[in-house]
């Protein structure tokens, strides 16, 4: 045969192997199972996740401080808001034996609330030795596999050996406390939440509707991404509202709009971006406005603003680290199988959070964003969730207090930003990151004290702290405060 033939056929094979493998290798990897691999009944996996019960359960710990005579010279959450009590509440989080000292330095926020860490930890004394321990700070331990543990039948539902772990964290935690609490905060290990903030936003809404808040969300390969699809409060129905336009004429929309334009080739001049703040198409992801959700956030609300049916909305996932808020309403809708189920038929999923979303996002749940964001325009200082802009004045409150540089945004965030993520492996080791987590939670607590005592020098007492709208504040500051039709 003549050698260019042969060289034809040879790139024709190599060709037609360009084309077909790809798809070859999509069908082999839906089929394929790693060694070992077996379909574990989802019967053995329901004795999973329990915290162990034992008569002998004693507490192994010399230590004999409770979390009330740990923190003896903090206010209680009660004194500080009489909506809600410590007892309202529960923690939920994924953890592993590494990362153990830094799950149990949440103690710090939580100052009694009950916590449940789902964890790696499957030696039967070893587990109720955390029990017994964790009993005087309302803790409970219950083990669960890693991703790829023979016990899942070799399965990897998640990318990271935590993944399905982290994501079955709050739905094991609704099986073990049932309906004993109206709202679930779940996050990382290293989630910090501020419960001031926290009782404030949640007092004004039906812990039985099935609600999850968050506006820390990932949309698009970007967090936070405020164009992420979600939904607004129904009781923000009644307010005016900014319009598209009006976010998209923000500096902020517009430095965002000029790199789309120039990655779109098109032209980046003034008149361009006023033409695209003007153009009242909303695409998720790059140029989106929610609107209030009545009685509550599903998947066809946080999609109807978007009125093309060419452009596709999918979940938006919270971040993780930045936490997020569930009901007990919502929580009764997906009791532990059925959640269960929904995070194996995930192979190598992104993550825990992304898990979770998405079977929210199956069951009719959407996240509602609290609110304060879209008022402020986008600007990136009033994501409530972990914040983003502005993270140095929780970092060190005191210090940015103290020295003058505490600005009224800077205060804001300090009164109502809901929760900070510590990100624990960025520091040295898991010690340091847990003594940072105390002195955080603990400078927070002074930093408000101190907005409350400046407030009360002022001759402002009219309103007690903890009957403020949550969003609001005390200072006349107007752009702190959120307007109503009247006030426009």
């Amino acid at each position: 045969m003549n050698p260019r033939t042969v060289t034809l056929h040879f790139a024709t094979t190599l060709l037609w192997l360009w084309i077909l493998v790809p798809y070859g290798r999509c069908k082999l990897r839906k089929e394929y199972h790693p060694p070992g691999y077996r379909n574990v009944a989802i019967n053995e996996l329901l004795e999973l996740a329990q915290v162990p019960t034992s008569d002998s359960i004693i507490s192994f710990s010399d230590n004999k401080e409770t979390a009330s005579s740990i923190l003896p010279d903090q206010p209680s959450h009660l004194e500080q808001s009489q909506q809600l009590s410590d007892s309202d509440f529960v923690f939920a989080t994924g953890s592993c034996r590494e990362r153990m000292r830094l799950a149990k330095s949440t103690r710090a926020w939580r100052r009694g609330i009950r916590g449940f860490i789902l964890t790696d930890q499957n030696e039967t004394q070893a587990l109720l030795r955390l029990n017994a321990d964790g009993k005087p700070h309302n803790e409970s331990f219950a083990f669960f596999p890693n991703d790829g543990d023979p016990l899942l039948g070799m399965a990897r539902h998640g990318t990271m050996q935590g993944d399905t772990r982290a994501a079955l964290a709050p739905f094991a935690a609704h099986r073990h406390y049932g309906d004993t609490y109206k709202w679930m905060l779940y996050g990382d290990d290293d989630t910090l939440f501020f419960m001031d903030a926290v009782k404030r936003l949640l007092a004004s809404f039906d812990p039985d509707l099935p609600l999850a808040f968050s506006d820390n969300l990932w949309y698009l390969g970007a967090h936070p991404n405020p164009h992420a699809p979600r939904c607004l409060p129904c009781h923000l129905a009644g307010e005016s509202l900014p319009s598209l336009k009006d976010i998209l004429s923000t500096h902020y929309a517009r430095a965002a709009l000029r790199k789309q334009l120039a990655a779109a080739k098109q032209p980046t001049s003034e008149a361009a971006l006023e033409a695209a703040a003007a153009d009242p198409t909303q695409v998720p992801g790059r140029r989106y406005m929610p609107q209030p959700a009545c009685p509550y956030c599903t998947p066809q609300a946080a999609c109807a603003p978007i009125t093309s049916a060419k452009t596709e909305c999918k979940a938006s996932v919270p971040h993780g680290g930045a936490g997020m808020i569930f009901s007990v309403g919502l929580l009764r809708m997906l009791p532990y199988p059925t959640a269960l189920a929904c995070l194996r038929s995930f192979e190598e999923a992104s993550g825990g959070d992304f898990m979770v979303a998405n079977c929210l996002w199956r069951h009719g749940i959407a996240f509602t964003d609290p609110g304060p964001l879209v008022r402020h325009l986008y600007d990136p200082h009033f994501v409530t969730f972990g914040a983003h802009f502005g993270q140095g004045y929780l970092w060190d409150p005191m210090g940015m207090l103290t020295h003058g540089r505490c600005n009224a945004t800077c205060r804001w965030m300090l009164r109502n930003t809901l929760s900070l993520h510590i990100k624990g492996r960025h520091f040295k080791n898991w010690r340091v990151s847990a003594m940072h987590m105390w002195g955080v939670a603990h400078a927070a607590q002074a930093a408000k004290s101190f907005l409350d005592l400046l407030a009360t020098g002022s001759g402002n007492t009219s309103v007690p702290r903890q009957h403020v709208p949550y969003g609001a504040d005390l200072e006349t500051d107007t752009v702190l405060l959120p307007r109503s039709k009247n006030q426009r």
